[in-house]
């Protein structure tokens, strides 16, 4: 992950973190920032995070909050990205297998 990357990423979100002071914002974690972008943010500001993080390490992040007994999510948020992360890691997970087969394939 790019720590500037992540900076900008908050810097264009900073609406969102409006009750944060502008000298703490670098500070913010990687757990926060899912969280909130998640939950507030836009869909672009969304690709963004997955092009940073990865999409297998914001899932990551995201099913380790929503474990816990208690999180911050709204129920259609919630909803709506335990449906997308399983499928999308569910293809991720096809797909890899598939390229792995082929190329041993090509091996023998």
């Amino acid at each position: 992950m790019n720590d500037r990357k992540k900076k900008n990423l908050i810097k264009k979100n900073s609406h969102l973190f409006w009750y944060i002071k502008k000298d703490s914002l670098d500070k913010i974690n990687d757990e926060f920032l899912v969280e909130t972008i998640l939950n507030y943010g836009d869909w672009k500001s969304v690709q963004k995070l997955l092009e940073i993080f990865s999409i297998e390490k914001v899932a990551k992040i995201f099913f380790n909050q929503i474990s816990q007994k208690r999180n911050n999510y709204k129920k259609p948020t919630l909803n709506f990205f335990k449906l997308y992360f399983n499928e999308h890691i569910q293809k991720r997970s096809i797909i890899k297998r598939s390229i792995k087969t082929s190329a041993n394939n090509q091996k023998v």
